[in-house]
C-alpha cells in the first residue's frame, strides 16, 4: 500500500491510498495540531544548559585558623585522584600553604607528621595537575623542615626521608 497527496486538492491530510498501483480508498487523514512551544522550549533548554553548565557558588576561602580536618577537605577536594572534577588548582595550593604553615609551627611530632602528610599529599596533587617541579621542591622542602627538627621520632624520620627521596625521584 501507498499513500500519496491527492494532486490538487490543497487540503492537508487528503490521499489517495492505492493497492499495486490502483487508487482504492480516498480518505482524509487527521492533521497535527499546530506545535507553539517549540521557541520557548529552544529557550528553556538553553538556560538549563547554562544553569547546569556555570559552577556553584564559590566555597569560601579557606581560613589561616582552619583545622586539620578542613585543611583535608580542601586538598582532597582538588586532587583529582580522589575526586571527579576537582576544585580549582589555586585553592588546593592555599590549602597545601596553609599546612606547610602549620607545620613550621608544629610544636610535637603528631602534629608534625600530620601537616607533613597533608602537605605531601597536597603538593602530589599540585605536582599531578600542573606539572610544575616547584611542587616537588616545596615537597622537599617540608621534609628537609621535618628532618632539621632536634627530637625526632624514627617512624617520622622514615616517612619524611621517603616523602623526600620520592620526590627527587620524579624531579629527575
Amino acid at each position: 500500500m501507498i499513500f500519496r497527496p491527492l494532486a490538487g486538492s490543497g487540503v492537508d491530510g487528503v490521499g489517495v491510498l492505492s493497492i499495486a498501483g490502483k487508487p482504492a480508498i480516498t480518505r482524509a487523514l487527521p492533521t497535527a495540531p499546530r506545535v507553539r512551544y517549540t521557541r520557548t522550549m529552544l529557550a528553556l533548554c538553553s538556560l538549563l544548559a547554562l544553569a547546569l553548565a556555570t559552577p556553584g557558588p564559590a566555597a569560601p576561602p579557606l581560613s589561616p585558623t582552619a583545622d586539620n580536618d578542613a585543611v583535608y577537605k580542601e586538598i582532597v577536594a582538588g586532587d583529582p585522584a580522589l575526586t571527579t572534577s576537582p576544585a580549582p588548582l589555586e585553592r588546593l595550593v592555599v590549602a597545601t600553604e596553609l599546612a606547610e604553615e602549620k607545620l613550621r609551627q608544629a610544636a610535637d611530632d603528631d602534629d608534625a607528621e600530620d601537616f607533613l602528610t597533608l602537605a605531601v599529599q597536597g603538593r602530589r596533587a599540585a605536582y599531578v595537575r600542573s606539572g610544575q617541579a616547584l611542587h616537588l621542591c616545596r615537597l622537599i622542602a617540608a621534609a628537609d623542615l621535618v628532618l632539621a627538627r632536634d627530637v625526632l621520632r624514627p617512624g617520622l624520620r622514615a616517612a619524611a626521608r621517603d616523602f623526600r627521596q620520592e620526590a627527587q625521584g620524579r624531579r629527575r
